[in-house]
């Protein structure tokens, strides 16, 4: 998702509001003058009274409060995401005069295959409930009442073989499309292939397919039962219809972004007069999606390489900070170890009492033997500072 980390600290929110009107700081920001005074009064930052910019533009002089201090529970700053529009945003752009010349017959003749193949199986499909017919299996995405079906064949038939005088392939295809994960974290359900109609242009499909539109019409309510009806849920309902229109659009089904790339009937031009200028945007749209495959393919080798270059950094803050660990009990070795000889020399110098000078003899060698062994520790196995100390070690 395109999204900007923004961070806002007490003093520039401070300078921000007392400079220009909220509205404009909540513009500049992008976000809501609402969101702009909670973020306010989450981090205690005074902000003018209403009327105070109309009596400032009115030249009379008004005071501007001090920035309070910051209590111990007052946050110094805010962090908020932002959305911005996509870098580099893909237009897809079609000259109408380089446009072939595509010409549909009266009748159709000697039908392509997919043509031949999706007949039979359209006219024999059930409708449904707004009067088209639309395809579940391996046929032309058409979808289009039986009054119309003849003209949408003929015009998908000219379209398919202008493709491929083109030099583009087109075919039916399945296709797995992604799914989108259901609300409140539960499984996505296994996507389902879906057939397709596909206009292979190079190495790239277009996806596209043609359909009619239709008008809703209000039906008048059925006529009263007699009962007494005064609840509102006992009145009847106008009963809304779809009717299909004969207007036929094609549409182009994974154009980049979220725009659909559509070529329509039109008031002064039926859409067999524009088949031309909608094979020039099957090509423009392959192109764009090559684009935007291409910057996918980068934008994810950047998150692998940022991705790689954060797993390095955190492995040297951890072995830096194993490193750290292990000096700083080498360095208690090293000091107990001092404090061990100091001891054995006091010790030492005092006067020895009847009998324990034997006794004070032994521990002292001890005493000392076992400051030797600490000091030994202190420099047994030293680590690579490249690789880090070994997970354990023991004096």
């Amino acid at each position: 998702m395109p999204y900007d980390d923004i961070t806002l600290t007490r003093e520039k929110l401070y300078e921000d509001v007392w400079t220009r009107p909220v509205t404009q700081v909540a513009k500049d920001i992008g976000i809501s003058d609402v969101a702009v005074a909670k973020i306010c009064r989450k981090l205690n930052v005074p902000v003018p009274a209403r009327g105070y910019w109309a009596r400032v533009a009115a030249g009379q002089p008004r005071k501007k409060p001090a920035l309070p201090p910051a209590s111990s529970t007052t946050p110094q700053s805010h962090r908020l995401r932002r959305w911005r529009a996509p870098v580099d945003p893909i237009e897809v752009k079609v000259a109408q005069q380089d446009a072939p010349a595509v010409t549909v017959p009266p009748s159709l003749e000697s039908p392509h295959r997919l043509v031949r193949t999706s007949q039979a199986f359209l006219q024999r499909v059930a409708k449904e409930d707004d009067g088209r017919s639309r395809p579940k299996g391996q046929a032309l995405n058409v979808s289009v009442s039986s009054t119309t079906l003849d003209r949408a064949l003929r015009v998908v038939d000219a379209l398919v073989k202008a493709l491929e005088e083109r030099g583009h392939g087109v075919e039916v295809r399945e296709v797995n499309l992604p799914v989108r994960e259901h609300h409140y974290g539960a499984p996505p359900p296994a996507p389902e292939p879906e057939w397709h109609t596909v206009a292979v242009v190079g190495e790239t499909a277009v996806r596209f397919g043609l359909e009619e539109g239709y008008d809703t019409i209000e039906l008048p309510p059925p006529p009263p039962t007699g009962a007494r009806e005064t609840r509102s849920w006992d009145l009847r309902r106008p009963v809304k219809e779809r009717i299909p229109n004969g207007r036929l659009t094609l549409t182009i089904l994974n154009s980049p972004g979220s725009e659909r790339r559509t070529l329509s009937d039109t008031k002064g031009e039926p859409i067999e007069a524009r088949l031309g200028s909608f094979i020039l945007l099957v090509e423009a749209v392959a192109v764009a999606i090559r684009e935007a495959e291409a910057k996918a393919v980068r934008r994810a080798e950047e998150r692998r390489r940022e991705e790689e270059e954060y797993r390095e950094a955190q492995e040297h803050r951890r072995r830096e900070e194993a490193l750290v660990k292990d000096l700083d009990e080498r360095l208690n070795l090293w000091l107990a170890a001092g404090r061990y000889r100091q001891l054995a020399e006091a010790i030492e110098a005092m006067p020895a009492t009847d009998g324990e000078e034997e006794r004070r003899a032994s521990w002292l060698a001890w005493l000392r033997s076992y400051a030797e062994r600490v000091e030994r520790a202190v420099v047994h196995k030293l680590p690579d500072p490249e690789r880090g100390p070994e997970p354990s070690w023991r004096y």
